[in-house]
């Protein structure tokens, strides 16, 4: 029993603690910094990088020859000379110029333009224009080494007295002249009055307004055909 005069302690009110304080009600959880730390994981460790082999030296790559990193430049092979054709090497010393050009013929020849215009017309009324100064006249006239520039004009002829070749026609200092080239029916000149004269074979003669080609006739006429 206490003495008397002395205070007893306090009657035991609270149960006793928990052995982990955190886990009795009474205590408040301590905060997270506090509390340990997750384990860090450590990451695996990275594999080593297989060593680089060296590269091969430029002799092996280019050949035994090659003195550097790259092989000399060699110029292309020149083509050898095809056997039995003497090969000869271009020098500017012996070319030779071209020869001048040289003209057939040192002639004027006068302008077209310039030149008269003549017209030969058919009974028909049918405009032939005659555009050379030497013209070759019949029905299928050929061509002649006596006269290389003449036009070949070909007749329209019905009455089919006309010759292939028939006559030659010049014009000399505004003057036609007119040839039989040795034609069938021959050549017939009609003058101003209307006279009519035969013309004789080979012969050159100026040519009148109107004449015939066999029966054919024709009228000369200054100036280009109508359109």
């Amino acid at each position: 029993t206490p003495a008397e005069g002395v205070d007893s302690p306090p009657t035991q009110l609270l149960p006793p603690l928990a052995a982990d304080p955190v886990d009795d009600l009474r205590w408040a959880p301590p905060p997270d910094v506090f509390r340990a730390a997750p384990p860090v994981e450590t990451p695996p460790p990275v594999a080593a990088a297989p060593p680089v082999e060296a590269a091969p030296p430029a002799s092996e790559v280019f050949g035994a020859a090659a003195p550097g990193l790259l092989p000399d430049w060699q110029p292309p092979a020149e083509p050898e000379p095809e056997p039995g054709v003497p090969f000869e090497e271009p020098d500017d010393r012996t070319l030779k110029a071209a020869p001048p050009f040289e003209e057939p013929d040192d002639r004027t020849v006068l302008a077209s333009r310039l030149r008269p215009s003549w017209t030969l017309v058919t009974s028909a009324e049918l405009e032939l224009a005659l555009t050379g100064n030497e013209v070759l006249l019949g029905r299928q006239p050929a061509s002649d080494p006596g006269h290389p520039a003449a036009q070949l004009l070909i007749l329209p002829d019905p009455t089919r007295t006309v010759s292939k070749v028939h006559a030659l026609l010049r014009l000399v200092d505004g003057a036609w002249l007119v040839r039989d080239l040795g034609s069938t029916n021959g050549i017939t000149l009609v003058g101003p009055d209307g006279t009519e004269r035969m013309l004789g074979r080979d012969a050159e003669e100026p040519l009148t307004a109107r004449f015939f080609l066999g029966d054919a006739e024709f009228e000369l006429r200054e100036g280009a055909p109508r359109p």
